[in-house]
């Protein structure tokens, strides 16, 4: 059973907690460095696309997750996208599965992919820099201590928080596994 397995693992997950994971300065410093360019970058390409296509809006930011007015206005009015699903209130989706359904039904030529792909792109780095930033938060004397919860799920998998270690991502443009590694010495 489940609960026999987790038994004979927490011995194993206590010494882990204990021990943490080592934070590694020099690649936490060098992705978050990479990651904030490219997100201004991102972030400065879609302002200059929506001034140009709505000029009447005052699109000053982007929302990382949510959504503003504004940016509705321009990519549901200045862009005329049309989203192939709604949100649980019935409004026109924005989500990450429509913007690549946008980049795949896109001209690549056309302004509204270009706007798409580099606010797809914009979040992916915010998110990234957002779990960077709670590594850091977390870590003590070089070190991520999370705090390992053995029923947080309905599988063997434990949960865990402070930081949430199962979000580190792999992703190759935002590879936040850079930021651990080994001790000086170690291998």
């Amino acid at each position: 059973s489940f609960y026999t397995e987790r038994l004979r693992l927490l011995p194993i997950f206590q010494g882990m907690e204990q021990r943490g994971v080592p934070l590694s300065r020099e690649g936490t410093e060098e992705l978050n460095g990479r990651l904030q360019e490219e997100s201004f970058r991102s972030r400065d390409i879609c302002l200059n696309l929506a001034h140009s296509t709505c000029p009447d809006v005052e699109l000053e930011s982007l929302p990382v997750n949510g959504r503003s007015n504004a940016l509705n206005d321009v990519v549901f009015k200045g862009f005329n996208l049309k989203s192939p699903k709604k949100t649980d209130s019935g409004a026109p989706s924005m989500d990450k599965d429509v913007l690549e359904h946008w980049l795949l039904t896109l001209n690549p030529r056309s302004p509204s992919y270009h706007f798409v792909k580099n606010l797809k792109s914009y979040r992916k780095r915010q998110t990234a820099l957002g779990y960077i930033t709670s590594y850091e938060k977390f870590a003590k004397n070089g070190r991520v201590y999370s705090t390992l919860n053995p029923t947080g799920t309905g599988t063997l998998r434990f949960s865990s928080s402070n930081p949430n270690q199962q979000q580190v991502s792999k992703q190759e443009e935002v590879n936040t596994r850079y930021c651990f590694g080994p001790e000086p010495g170690r291998e």
